[in-house]
């Protein structure tokens, strides 16, 4: 009678343990990607929210009961200089354009984490990736986007879409007519 393993039972035994680890580490990696596309998604809908809040309670008002509008400015991916990609500024649109200045002090900027990206912009009606910026009429919250002309005009529908490099999964934001924000 023999005492202790064999080097065969070791090396199964072994090999099981290595199996349950590389299985473990792929579970754990999907469910943090998954996490961080969340997260993504989650304060980018913060973001736009915070937008049209402050909009709603006349944040900034300057005197006069007029209030400033604050809007989102969206960078894709494909965002070029000056303009950096994958972020969302939250701005306020003083009047004159209703233009986001990136020196103003309450300007406030989500980079999305690395691996990350802002892979698709809807705005409609204007057309895709055109005037990456959403603006909230005060009183109501309707959602607004600027047209061909650069007039601000109602939401039909707008979305952006996060996509994971990593696993390739998605998560859509929609910004309805009313300004209401939902992740799909």
């Amino acid at each position: 009678m023999k005492n202790g393993f064999s080097m065969l039972e070791v090396a199964v035994v072994m090999m099981i343990f290595g199996i349950i680890i590389v299985l473990l580490v792929s579970v754990y990696s999907g469910a943090l990607d998954n996490q961080r596309l969340n997260e993504a998604a989650e304060n980018i809908v913060l973001m736009i929210q915070q937008a049209r809040s402050q909009t709603l309670a006349s944040k900034d008002d300057s005197g006069g009961g007029l209030g400033k509008i604050h809007a989102v400015h969206i960078d894709d991916k494909n965002a070029l200089t000056p303009n950096v990609p994958n972020r969302v500024v939250l701005f306020v649109a003083d009047a004159g354009g209703y233009a986001f200045n990136p020196s103003d002090v309450r300007t406030k900027i989500y980079q999305l984490p690395v691996g990350m990206e802002i892979s698709a912009l809807q705005f409609l009606p204007n057309g895709p990736g055109e005037r990456p910026d959403v603006y909230f009429r005060r009183l109501t919250g309707e959602g607004l986007v600027r047209d061909v002309s650069n007039n601000l005009v109602p939401i039909v529908s707008s979305t952006v879409t996060i996509t994971s490099k990593k696993s390739n999964n998605t998560r859509s934001i929609s910004i309805n007519s009313a300004g209401v924000v939902q992740v799909n």
